[in-house]
């Protein structure tokens, strides 16, 4: 169990962004760009954590584990599908073994509270 205060870290090819449990806004742009350095693509992305479901929620669940990797899409909408649980039972099953804990996929206070603790928000 983490006993130092969470990051957020994001790692895209040799390069890796933090963002501190502290923080609720993260902004990142990643540019491709040719060996003569011309700009090819530009991709931006933003996380604002104050917009994330309530960890009591199976959808405030699912964004947190998008976030921190262990599922593949974001969730959209205001609630999941019913492949959406299906993945989210998964996603909370390898997040529990990966904590060491009882891989039950439910996500019950105690994994709430790592979820929570984790994530930073």
């Amino acid at each position: 169990m983490p006993t130092q205060s969470p990051i957020l870290e994001i790692d895209i090819g040799s390069a890796a962004y933090q963002l501190a449990a502290t923080q609720s806004k993260l902004s990142l742009t990643i540019e491709d760009k040719d060996e003569k350095d011309t700009l090819l693509n530009r991709h931006d992305f933003g996380l604002d954590l104050n917009q994330i479901s309530k960890v009591d929620t199976a959808l405030g669940q699912a964004k947190r584990l998008f976030f921190l990797g262990y599922l593949n899409q974001e969730p959209e909408g205001t609630s999941l599908s019913a492949y959406q649980e299906d993945s989210l039972s998964v996603a909370l099953a390898t997040f529990q073994e990966d904590l060491g804990i009882e891989a039950t996929g439910v996500a019950d206070k105690s994994t709430q509270s790592l979820l929570t603790t984790i994530f930073g928000a």
